[in-house]
């Protein structure tokens, strides 16, 4: 149901307000990759500007931009598109 909810959300803001960017929490890079690709995709990142990471954990900058880097390939190749990313660096 969340995931049902996430891409409702991501759509309607999509249609209704395109000038916002809204990035979905992708959690950090120690989870695995393709739980992430899948879980991004399920919930309607292609409707949205991209993902941030680092919001709740204290990775570093460095493996965190690498995490992301890895990330955006990867949900390209999953035909989401090209997305951004932001990290979360106040911790």
């Amino acid at each position: 149901m969340r995931t049902s909810l996430l891409r409702y959300a991501a759509s309607r803001l999509r249609t209704r307000a395109p000038q916002v960017a809204v990035y979905l929490h992708a959690g950090s890079g120690t989870l695995p990759m393709s739980y992430v690709v899948s879980a991004l995709k399920d919930s309607g990142i292609a409707n949205l500007r991209g993902f941030a990471l680092n919001v709740s954990s204290h990775g570093s900058t460095a493996a965190e931009q690498a995490y992301g880097d890895k990330l955006v390939k990867r949900l390209k190749a999953a035909h989401v598109g090209t997305k951004h990313y932001i990290v979360d660096t106040s911790r």
